[in-house]
């Protein structure tokens, strides 16, 4: 089972990595096959230079050309976009996509989707990095609460049955307080369940509804935006989860029951799911929750309401 212990990732080198980001930008690397070893390099070479994993990736290869679309064509293409499901037909425009089913990427690429949201004319598309700008959200297409172009956005880890989320909760609902519609929260159910999350070996008693609360979760967004906020709170307001049973009932209370079945029953929010488990893993799983900004995440159990609204005003730029 997994230890809920705090850490936080700050961008200060050790004398090692400097010799290693020295020898990085000096000269041109094999494409690397090992990610965890590419994301250090990355980290480094980022932390030196500035520029975004395009530049590392030619560098690696030595390669000074532009990437390029399928087509030929010379237009850049953004790498670091993690992309949302495929969706189905029938939801708020706002949640919405083309695409192709996603696969694992290979070193730090990952297959991009342009969102098609009736919403895009009205603001500006928020997009939240995390990882050092590694890999990149737009808050728009992922489950969330507060306005998607937000001053303020972080990503969550968490798992409705975990006890320190549940705890951390605490903490982010005092922030929301403080800081009202400057603040969004784009929130990625990782159940801690091995029916839904592979790094899991064996499912810990408190997690055996943890897959379904957060399909349920994921389906109570796609179906009423505006109804998951409330719902969300709901399910993180007391010290233990609420049963499967009580959540769809209180769900069902909030929304069209007919449509929350059929978007359930329609395998999307299951798609949902396995995209977090795919990012957890990418951002180096372990503990969660997991709070993370462009260049700061914080592990574990995080209870300070006062210490969390300063690292959103200094971090979620």
């Amino acid at each position: 089972m997994r230890h809920c212990a705090r850490l936080f990732r700050r961008t200060r080198l050790s004398v090692a990595q400097c010799k290693l980001r020295d020898e990085l930008v000096s000269k041109p690397m094999p494409l690397q096959t090992d990610r965890s070893a590419a994301a250090s390099a990355f980290f480094v070479w980022q932390t030196k230079s500035g520029d975004g994993p395009e530049k590392f990736l030619k560098a690696q290869r030595g390669n000074d050309e532009s990437p390029t679309d399928s087509d030929g064509s010379s237009e850049p293409i953004d790498n670091n976009l993690f992309e949302a499901p495929v969706t189905s037909a029938g939801l708020p425009p706002s949640n919405q996509g083309h695409a192709g089913l996603f696969t694992l990427p290979s070193l730090l690429a990952i297959g991009v989707v342009q969102a098609n949201s009736s919403q895009a004319d009205q603001s500006p598309e928020r997009v939240a990095a995390i990882q050092g700008g590694a890999v990149k959200l737009k808050v728009a297409d992922w489950p969330h609460i507060g306005p998607s172009n937000a001053k303020y956005v972080m990503v969550e880890m968490f798992d409705y049955c975990c006890p320190p989320c549940r705890e951390t909760c605490r903490a982010i609902r005092g922030a929301q307080k403080q800081l009202g519609d400057d603040l969004a929260i784009v929130l990625l159910p990782v159940p801690l369940n091995s029916d839904s999350n592979p790094t899991i070996q064996v499912t810990g008693p408190h997690y055996q509804e943890s897959c379904a609360l957060s399909k349920l979760a994921v389906a109570m967004w796609r179906v009423d935006p505006k109804a998951f906020a409330p719902l969300h709170m709901w399910m993180l307001d007391e010290d233990e989860a609420p049963t499967y049973a009580e959540t769809i009932a209180k769900a069902r209370s909030l929304t069209d029951p007919e449509k929350l079945d059929v978007e359930l029953a329609s395998g999307v929010p299951d798609q949902f799911i396995a995209r977090h488990v795919a990012l957890d893993k990418r951002v180096g799983g372990g503990s969660i929750p997991k709070l993370m900004f462009p260049q700061t995440s914080v592990v574990g159990k995080f209870t300070s309401v006062d210490g969390l609204v300063n690292l959103i005003r200094r971090e979620a730029m």
